[in-house]
């Protein structure tokens, strides 16, 4: 008997409600971010009994996710929203969505300390809402930690402008908590 536990890194989950949002998108014919199109009308428009239960498990932040990580030795998941997240949508659109997400992520985590950690979402194309929303994180549920700001880039022109952004977003904000004012560091050295 080994004295390690396995942990495992950047589970991607989402909630149903983001998954609606994405079979809209897709069903409107946007085709600005071809990875998107191709990744998730593979996962959401396809029927077949191969497919569907990734979806089901990607929703599934109880009873269905934890019974595999037992079946599979994981004694620990740090869940991570789905890629891109809500990079994808209006800044309006965006910032509802990343905060229903972080809810709905705090919720799980408080319902299972021992199994769940968390990283939250943010809509970098609102880097004011972006720093509150990382400040709530923190303060509000110290379990649900920020995502990792350094690859904050936009998915359409690959640029990191957000980065930046977000960066001035926390800085005004006062970088109260030691954990942001990290990230902060982080992202003033970060290259550019």
């Amino acid at each position: 008997m080994s004295n390690w536990i396995r942990i495992a890194t950047e589970e991607a989950f989402a909630t149903p409600e983001l998954f609606d949002r994405y079979r809209a998108l897709l069903a409107s014919g946007w085709r600005e971010d071809p990875g998107f199109v191709s990744l998730w009308g593979f996962y959401l428009l396809n029927p077949s009994p191969r497919i569907t239960p990734v979806i089901a498990r990607m929703t599934d932040l109880g009873a269905r996710r934890l019974g595999d990580m037992d079946a599979t030795g994981i004694a620990r998941q740090v869940l991570s929203l789905a890629a891109p997240g809500v990079q994808i949508f209006d800044a309006d659109t965006a910032v509802g969505l990343a905060r229903d997400t972080n809810d709905a992520l705090a919720d799980a985590v408080r319902a299972h300390p021992d199994r769940f950690s968390g990283l939250a979402a943010i809509a970098p194309q609102a880097p004011s809402e972006a720093a509150k929303e990382v400040e709530r994180s923190v303060y509000e549920d110290p379990n649900a930690r920020p995502s990792d700001l350094m690859n904050l880039r936009d998915v359409r022109s690959g640029r990191y402008e957000y980065r930046e952004a977000v960066l001035r977003g926390l800085k005004r904000r006062g970088l109260q908590s030691p954990v942001v004012a990290d990230m902060a560091r982080a992202l003033e050295s970060a290259p550019r």
